[in-house]
């Protein structure tokens, strides 16, 4: 018997760990594409009607559905880039995003490649490693730390309360005390970023922080508090990307030998291989919940003013209508319009960094690890694995020396 459609888009928001989305992606494109859910808002699942809806300005974001007005949760998330509309988004976009241009980007090369290649050659000596915890989880907040000079000894920590912070964005699932830790969590992220300010008001460098307190001396309108939320938008979300790619990007590979074999053989399929695992994987399958400001008139149908809705991207990216075979991982597709990284005005502004850690490290570890083979038993996967696929554990055996 057929399941209502209503209960997977249920299941989907209370399972915690890993949850395979492919039939529900299926059902909800071919059968709901503007589906309300049990818990009174839309998913928004064709790509037609996900592209018209985030290149349009009819509706705003809302915050976290167990966020309070006022919280340390609210004050850090409200001056996150992603909340952000017109114009105080482009007011603020424009301090950073020189530093992520792909010019700016590329010169992160070398050290991406050496960092893959550390891990390695440790591992070779045990015969393992955890491709989660010992390469994708710290490379990208290496780079991003780097880019903003924190201190390594304030990395993890600083890391671990952004993680939390996703958590409250469950509807549903969620466990109790979630609102909680997640005002702890932004409490800690604001007098972490808070001390650093004042430490590089002391001591300014060439980092992306000095740089932003530079054209605050200078007249920019901007303050401390957005500053601390532009810096721990792009941490969250820049780490989490970029994790999620690695991992699930090698462990889809390896799931799919004969992908795999292509890219070993001809590189030059890096590029398009880094696409498809970032259209196939999606490491975040739904964004932000938003409220309609007007009657939003949409490919699909019509979601009223004053409805909530949300953007199903991992379903978009699934849609037949825009690509070939959807749920097959070909690492040569092109074109490949995914909208991973969405677009419009919240397009991603670390797009190039995260594409280029992927061909970097992906490329490197072909090269050192020609035989890899992922322990599929002892793969683990985070609570918000169903809204992002995130894994946590993924050991790799190595050959030993």
């Amino acid at each position: 018997m057929t399941r209502p459609l209503a209960d997977l888009v249920a299941e989907f928001y209370e399972t915690t760990g890993e949850f395979d989305p492919t039939e529900l992606y299926g059902r909800l494109l071919a059968e709901d594409p503007l589906h309300r859910t049990v818990y009174g808002f839309y998913v928004v699942s064709r790509y037609a009607d996900a592209v018209a809806l985030l290149k349009g300005n009819n509706a705003v974001r809302t915050p976290p559905p167990l966020s309070q007005e006022g919280s340390p949760e609210d004050r850090l998330n409200k001056h996150f880039l992603s909340r952000m509309e017109s114009p105080e988004h482009e007011r603020l976009r424009g301090l950073v995003q020189h530093a992520f241009s792909p010019r700016s980007v590329k010169i992160y090369t070398e050290q991406i490649r050496a960092a893959v290649t550390d891990c390695v050659a440790g591992a070779a000596d045990v015969g393992t490693f955890d491709m989660a915890t010992d390469l994708a989880r710290p490379l990208p907040l290496a780079i991003l730390c780097r880019i903003f000079d924190i201190p390594v000894d304030e990395r993890d920590e600083l890391s671990d309360a952004l993680s939390r912070l996703i958590l409250a964005y469950r509807p549903a699932g969620a466990p109790p005390g979630t609102a909680e830790v997640a005002d702890e969590s932004a409490q800690h992220v604001i007098d972490r970023l808070g001390e650093l300010i004042a430490r590089r008001r002391r001591e300014p460098g060439e980092d992306l922080l000095s740089s932003m307190l530079r054209a605050q001396d200078s007249g920019a309108d901007v303050s401390d508090d957005e500053i601390i939320g532009i810096v721990g938008h792009l941490l969250q979300a820049g780490t989490q990307t970029t994790r999620i790619l690695l991992t699930n990007g090698l462990l889809t590979l390896s799931r799919h030998p004969d992908q795999l074999a292509r890219v070993r053989v001809d590189r030059s399929l890096l590029p398009s291989a880094v696409e498809e695992c970032l259209r196939y994987i999606t490491p975040a399958r739904t964004l932000a919940q938003r409220v309609a400001i007007e009657d939003i008139e949409l490919p699909s149908g019509t979601i009223a003013k004053g409805e909530r809705l949300t953007v199903w991207v991992g379903a978009s990216n699934r849609d037949p209508e825009v690509f070939d075979h959807p749920n097959t991982f070909d690492v040569g597709r092109s074109p490949n319009p995914h909208l991973t990284f969405s677009t419009g005005l919240h397009f991603c502004l670390g797009t190039n960094l995260a594409r280029l850690e992927g061909r970097v490290a992906l490329s490197t570890l072909l090269d050192l690890l020609p035989d890899f083979e992922p322990v599929e038993s002892e793969i683990t996967y985070g609570m918000e694995a169903p809204l992002r696929p995130l894994i946590t554990s993924l050991p790799i055996r190595v050959p030993r020396r």
